[in-house]
């Protein structure tokens, strides 16, 4: 944290950059230095933050993010279809990091609405400092202790590499599904190990440009467009061979849409 107040504050601010993209990381915890930013009239954008609905906090001018309460609905309803309304689920999340409680909490009420009498959902809230550690123990403890557990919700993909050794000496069939739709997670699909599914979102790239389009319109005093990161499910049905082509065909080669339109 210590060196991202530092970037903001000697780098963005005292060079005298005219925009800021805060990516993943919670305004709050760089609200002095988003003052100092808003003093100089730097133009921050809160990306990969909250739910795009949510309050715009003070020293950003909008937020860039996906909608991850309904993508913890999505990745329910999924479960609901694959089990056939029978499924047992245990989320793994850290609270802390306000987008995955958010996709959880989402994924609760969605099991709650559609299938609340023949349908479970468990939750492991880990301490965001401890994860390495502490994931493969508790979720090893829930799976023994709860046999009935037949699904495990990661809610967001780099996490595979800690459920994948727990789930694989279970003993009994697991499905493993998440959210990010990180390269490495659509080869695993792909290849069917490890993980069945994930509730991907739009490339990085593709992020990356669309959130300096919405500071340029800033900058510019331009209307936002109001842009909300899609995502789409990847199982082993529509991965391919987990390439770009296969999962987001209409995003290769997307830099030249952008391009077109800064040009007009």
């Amino acid at each position: 944290a210590y060196s991202l107040l530092q970037g903001l504050r000697h780098k963005a601010v005292a060079q005298g950059a005219d925009g800021i993209i805060l990516m993943a990381v919670q305004p709050a915890v760089v609200a002095e230095d988003l003052k100092a930013a808003e003093a100089a009239g730097v133009q921050v954008l809160s990306t990969l933050n909250g739910d795009p609905d949510e309050p715009v906090e003070p020293g950003t001018f909008g937020n860039f993010t996906a909608d991850y309460t309904s993508d913890g609905r999505l990745m329910a309803q999924w479960v609901l279809a694959d089990s056939g309304c029978t499924a047992s689920s245990v989320v793994i999340q850290s609270s802390p990091v306000h987008v995955w409680d958010l996709a959880t909490k989402g994924f609760e009420a969605a099991t709650e609405e559609y299938c609340p009498d023949d349908c479970s959902v468990e939750v492991i809230d880990l301490d965001p400092a401890n994860i390495a550690n502490d994931l493969g123990n508790q979720l090893q403890t829930k799976l023994q202790t709860n046999p009935d557990i037949d699904y495990v919700i990661p809610v967001w993909d780099s996490a595979i590499p800690l459920v994948a050794p727990v789930v694989a000496t279970a003993g009994r069939p697991i499905t493993v599904f998440a959210h990010d739709g990180i390269t490495e997670s659509l080869e695993l699909i792909a290849a069917g190990q490890d993980q069945h599914g994930t509730l991907a979102m739009a490339p990085p790239a593709w992020i990356g440009w669309a959130a300096f389009d919405e500071v340029a319109r800033a900058i510019l005093g331009q209307p936002s467009p109001g842009y909300v990161i899609p995502t789409r499910l990847v199982t082993p049905e529509n991965v391919g061979s987990g390439s770009l082509a296969d999962v987001s065909p209409e995003y290769v080669d997307f830099q030249q849409a952008f391009i077109a339109a800064w040009g007009e």
